[in-house]
């Protein structure tokens, strides 16, 4: 067996509950982004960072769909879907980690990331941090994207942004503090030692958590006896960021600690070994100033940001508001995407018959564009037929869609499987699964979906 460093670990069993009017029987991570699905992107950031192994998380009903999904994109990195059980479909990312882990399948160091991240950052900088301090934890954080305000098809709705509370050591990249603003009405409180340890402490709002972590084997296990954490984002890694300051174990019968692994604290997980340990001894490294004390306080946990440059881009696609954005990213002339990450424009097996199809529009396998029809800024999935005398403008269409003769879309999403009427005008429209448009329709900012496809609350 080949030794490997880290093993990369893609988290694809969410359901896209913010979307659900377009995730009715399509993945998440299947999702397009510019030419791909969004879990090729995923796939090709590991690529790039040199790793040749994948464990996919997925639902069990999903399996064969994805499958067939990467095998269909020539997806050449070797993946492993372990899928989580039917009854089970509720689980939070912590638990679906931990089912790895009872599967054997975790021995190494964890590079753990979402499907949802799109981004053209590399990850050999977060990589680097981490074996630089041998870190129990190191996380990649992107700086808001900007770009030109665009309308979200469907219902007009105010967007929120979720906000996270991080604050980060200036001078050594520490990771100090690691929560959701929503959990604070007014004042934040920040322990005292960990000011007088961290003066140059920073806390900032302005960042996106990126969901791509690595994360040390003893975590790995520490959360595998730890069964009263269900998240990583929300419960798990907040309280291991907040666990640093604890001072390490010294206990004096420690056959007894070790037995009895469901009491150990997390300190006690992290306990270096003697060779660790004389190794800091004996380095001329310190990451502070103004005491006696080694490296690192003598903390044995350690965490770490790393904040992506600001030509990098960053964004998690988990609302219909970000897989917009994350596509007019890929369609803007301005902004060089790059065709490793975006994919092809017009695939191989497309019949393209207009000369009306523009540089920042995307067309899928096996689609049909016939003559006299206009498509701009748009991106078309797999077997989609757009027939004559129609005009297309910033949509985003999904597979196996037909639109008739003389439509007109603009600014519309429209998910798999749909029928488009001849004749109909739709502007800022959101268009579920399996529905059809009857002819003539005309609509504005409408949500067309098929009644047994809304949600019961």
């Amino acid at each position: 067996m080949v030794y490997c460093e880290f093993q990369a670990v893609i988290l694809a069993a969410g359901r896209g509950s913010r979307m659900t009017d377009i995730t009715s029987g399509t993945p998440k991570c299947l999702l397009p982004v510019g030419g791909k699905p969004i879990l090729c992107h995923s796939i090709g950031l590991l690529e790039k960072a040199g790793f040749k192994d994948v464990i996919i998380v997925v639902l069990e009903n999903e399996l064969n769909q994805i499958h067939q999904a990467l095998v269909h994109n020539n997806v050449t990195i070797n993946f492993d879907l372990s899928a989580i059980p039917e009854d089970c479909e509720d689980w939070g990312t912590a638990d679906s980690l931990r089912h790895l882990i009872s599967q054997d399948k975790i021995k190494n160091d964890v590079l753990l990331m979402s499907c949802d991240l799109f981004t053209n950052a590399n990850i050999n900088k977060l990589l680097c941090v981490y074996r630089q301090h041998s870190a129990s934890f190191a996380a990649l954080f992107f700086l808001p994207v900007q770009g030109q305000p665009f309308e979200v098809p469907g219902v007009k709705s105010k967007y929120k942004a979720e906000k996270d509370i991080i604050g980060i050591d200036l001078e050594t990249s520490r990771l100090m503090f690691l929560v959701s603003a929503s959990d604070f009405e007014e004042n934040v409180s920040i322990n005292s030692n960990m000011l007088r340890r961290h003066p140059n402490l920073n806390l900032r709002t302005d960042l996106i958590d990126g969901h791509l972590y690595l994360m040390s084997h003893k975590l790995i296990e520490y959360l595998a006896m730890k069964k009263g954490y269900s998240t990583l984002k929300g419960e798990f890694l907040p309280h291991v960021v907040g666990k640093q300051h604890v001072r390490k174990f010294v206990g004096n019968d420690e056959s007894s600690v070790l037995n009895d692994t469901s009491k150990k604290t997390l300190s006690e997980y992290m306990t270096e070994t003697k060779i660790e340990e004389n190794i800091i001894e004996l380095s001329t490294y310190n990451d502070h100033e103004g005491d006696l004390k080694k490296a690192y306080h003598g903390d044995v946990v350690r965490c770490y940001a790393v904040i992506a440059d600001e030509n990098n881009f960053g964004i998690r696609i988990n609302s219909l508001q970000s897989l917009c954005q994350a596509n007019w990213l890929c369609t803007d002339s301005v902004v060089n995407v790059g065709i490793d990450i975006t994919g092809v424009k017009i695939n191989p097996s497309a019949t393209v018959e207009s000369n009306q199809v523009d540089s920042g529009s995307f067309i899928g396998s096996n689609c049909r564009v016939k003559e006299k029809t206009s498509v701009k800024t748009s991106v078309l999935g797999d077997s989609t037929v757009v027939n004559p005398k129609t005009r297309i403008s910033r949509c985003i269409i999904l597979k196996n869609t037909e639109i008739q003769e003389g439509c007109a879309l603009d600014n519309c999403i429209v998910a798999n499987d749909v029928e488009i009427g001849t004749g109909c005008e739709l502007k800022s429209c959101l268009i579920g699964p399996h529905f059809r448009v009857p002819n003539g329709t005309k609509a504005t900012r409408q949500v067309l979906v098929k009644s047994e496809d809304l949600m019961e609350i």
